[in-house]
């Protein structure tokens, strides 16, 4: 039997790895606007940092190539440790589902080398990890009901704020585990995972809200002329900001692989209404985005794509709804 002054259990290398990232995230988000612009990208939201004011900034990690340096060792750390375990995810799915779990097989077969951060531009994969600061000094929602494009989806927050729909109403699944003296990863099912799953794994609809807190105060002092004329406690004027930060790892399915929906039925998946064979991930990938507009762009182009998405669904090509990582 222990004894109480034994020292607690090392935290898993997960745990330790997303708080270094959590700690080099904070740093990269506290630098000036002028030296986090050097890191915008061509490919807008899908790579570099990102700013959306009155909700949140973020930088998307693709390679170590296009990586600021003090982001570069806790990325690298997290993306393979959490690819590997994703992977793994993968195959218990799809034993859950009568396929295969091997590592070419079943669902396992569309990781590739997406579990492993890319060293170079040449590399890049679908895969991607994306390092939030949402604006939180009021109650709000800082990220709008969608769900997200690719396999698996793997969020930590440093504060409570991801909600999760569970078919009837919002969950707020973080102040659940943190009111339970926990902490760890929420994992959503994305669009891809939830149509080579035949249906089976519904893609998880998720939001992100910034909870109110409650501000400090400003005690005046007993000997103040506030204080004698009995004012009581007030709110500081000038809170400092609050913010809300999370990682999220995006595993999609590599874009050169095949799809061949014969191989992905089974007695649990049942017969795919609309088969899918000989297409590549990204055609796949690509089919599923047209569908949805993007919440990580401007207000402004969110709202066009909305709009798009509205009238192609009236039109009968397939508009969905919002989609995020």
């Amino acid at each position: 039997m222990a004894s109480t002054s034994d020292p607690p259990p090392p935290s898993h290398p997960l745990q330790r790895a997303y708080t270094d990232l959590f700690h080099a995230s904070q740093a990269f988000f506290a630098l000036p606007a002028s030296t986090k612009q050097q890191w915008k990208h061509t490919l807008g939201s899908e790579e570099g940092w990102s700013h959306i004011d009155g909700e949140k900034e973020f930088i998307t990690l693709r390679t170590l190539q296009n990586c600021p340096e003090l982001l570069r060792g806790p990325a690298k750390t997290y993306w393979d440790l959490m690819g590997a375990h994703l992977d793994s995810t993968l195959g218990r799915i799809s034993t859950a589902l009568g396929l295969p779990d091997g590592e070419t097989a079943g669902l396992r077969q569309f990781v590739g080398p997406c579990g492993v951060m890319p060293a170079a531009e040449a590399d890049k994969t679908a895969t991607m990890l994306r390092l939030f600061r949402y604006e939180g000094n009021e109650a709000k929602v800082v990220a709008e009901p969608h769900a997200d494009l690719g396999l698996l989806s793997a969020v930590v927050g440093n504060v409570p704020g991801l909600e999760v729909w569970d078919g009837n109403t919002w969950f707020d699944v973080e102040r659940e585990v943190q009111s339970a003296g926990m902490q760890g990863a929420s994992l959503l099912v994305g669009r891809q995972l939830e149509r080579l799953s035949n249906g089976r794994y519904p893609a998880g609809g998720h939001r992100v809200v910034a909870y109110e807190r409650v501000p400090k105060q400003r005690t005046a002092s007993s000997t103040s002329p506030e204080k004698i004329r009995g004012a009581v406690d007030t709110p500081d004027p000038d809170p400092e900001p609050q913010y809300r930060f999370s990682i999220v790892f995006v595993l999609r399915a590599h874009e050169p692989l095949l799809i061949n929906s014969d191989d992905l039925e089974t007695a649990i998946t049942g017969k795919w209404e609309k088969p899918m064979n000989g297409v590549t991930a990204g055609q796949f990938y690509a089919d599923i985005r047209g569908k949805h507009f993007n919440i990580n762009v401007d207000v402004g182009e969110r709202e066009k794509q909305r709009r798009k998405v509205r009238e192609d669904k009236v039109g009968g090509n397939g508009g969905l709804g919002a989609a995020g990582n």
